[in-house]
């Protein structure tokens, strides 16, 4: 199996980000690519702001508009599989 996930460094250990499929025990070969930009420390200011109930009611009403009769993707998938 080969497969990439995201982790973070932190206080000497790797933490995966992502669920893997492995048995216990189980040996691994990681390779590390170190990934840096100049936006990473603008991460630490962005916070978030609560939505009231009524206005998030709002935004799915109109997603619910902008949306009907578009069939949902896992539909589509479903189709071209045959399944």
């Amino acid at each position: 199996m080969l497969k990439t996930v995201k982790a973070i460094y932190q206080q000497g250990e790797l933490h995966l980000l992502e669920s893997v499929d492995l048995k216990e025990g189980q040996e691994v070969d990681v390779t590390i690519e170190s990934i840096t930009s100049d936006y990473t420390p603008n991460l630490q200011r962005i916070t978030t702001v609560p939505i009231p109930k009524d206005e998030m009611q709002k935004i799915y009403q109109w997603l619910d508009g902008r949306t009907a009769g578009i069939k949902p993707l896992s539909s589509i998938i479903i189709e071209e599989r045959g399944e």
